[in-house]
């Protein structure tokens, strides 16, 4: 089974927003309006914000050697000083030979 992962962005309108419970559903980003003529300013900048998380991943292509069973694969990623590594485990009954990568 695998597991979708969802991001939660939270606007606050007004003064009387707690800061802590709009983070706490806001989880990848939050913002606030001080009132109705930000809110548009508002939302654009999470706009941005789910923007460039939906375009910065990429599409990783895998050739196997293993052709039967259940492989574990491991990526890791690095920039600069940060770095960041996902596992998941893929089924390879039925893969065959040539690939092309």
């Amino acid at each position: 089974m695998r597991i979708k992962k969802i991001t939660f962005y939270s606007i606050g309108l007004g003064n009387e927003i707690d800061e802590s419970v709009l983070k706490k559903i806001g989880k990848n980003g939050f913002a606030f309006a001080e009132n109705t003529t930000k809110l548009v300013e508002t939302f654009d900048k999470i706009a941005k914000q789910v923007f460039d998380d939906a375009n910065s991943y990429y599409l990783f292509e895998y050739c196997s050697p293993k052709r039967n069973g259940t492989h574990r694969v491991k990526i890791e990623g690095i920039y600069q000083n940060l770095k960041g590594s996902t596992s998941t485990d893929f089924d390879a009954n039925g893969f065959t030979g040539g690939c092309t990568l």
